[in-house]
């Protein structure tokens, strides 16, 4: 298994004209010491290269796993599924991607949309409009665009502070997107 690196936030510059709005926002949020982005941080600071914190039950702290995994799960729900298991029905899929809030997330003070349980396409965020997913810490990413009928899963092990805007994976969706298209 791949090992972590964390984010520097003392080597992040904040005036990177090459930062989006979110981004900029994101990186004051995680500055702050009063924010409620920091309000769950502990004292201490925690290994996430050890056996322990992998094997943790961390709810929306500690998924682990690889790309083409994380891409089959997000196969899973969308067309015939994985190996012709199809993880949620239809009526579910589509309540869970339907639309249920747009707006500033009061935690990374940025503005996100969700369906219930998915993060839906923003600004290209996920390729197009009928995508949805979820984005992880550091910048990983996976999702389902059912439109085009692919999966995609993108992890890394140098983490970055980054919104929905992450260079690494908007390149890499973009390049998905044209590879359909045959250019």
């Amino acid at each position: 298994m791949a090992t972590m690196i964390g984010i520097e936030l003392q080597d992040t510059a904040i005036d990177d004209q090459a930062q989006t709005e979110d981004r900029r926002t994101l990186l004051e949020t995680a500055r702050d010491p009063d924010s409620f982005l920091n309000r769950p941080s502990t004292t201490e600071p925690v290994d996430m290269n050890t056996r322990a914190f992998r094997a943790a039950e961390i709810p929306a702290g500690n998924g682990v796993t690889d790309a083409r995994s994380l891409a089959r799960m997000y196969a899973s729900l969308i067309g015939d599924g994985v190996d012709g298991i199809r993880m949620l029905t239809d009526e579910t899929m589509a309540r869970a991607s339907a639309e249920a809030t747009d707006g500033r997330d009061e935690v990374m003070r940025i503005r996100t949309r969700f369906g219930l349980g998915f993060s839906l396409n923003r600004n290209g965020s996920l390729g197009q409009e009928g995508a949805f997913g979820h984005g992880g810490a550091g910048g990983s990413l996976g999702f389902a665009d059912p439109k085009a009928e692919i999966a995609f899963g993108y992890v890394m092990n140098k983490m970055q502070l980054v919104a929905s805007d992450d260079p690494r994976t908007l390149g890499l969706i973009a390049a998905a997107h044209a590879s359909l298209k045959g250019g």
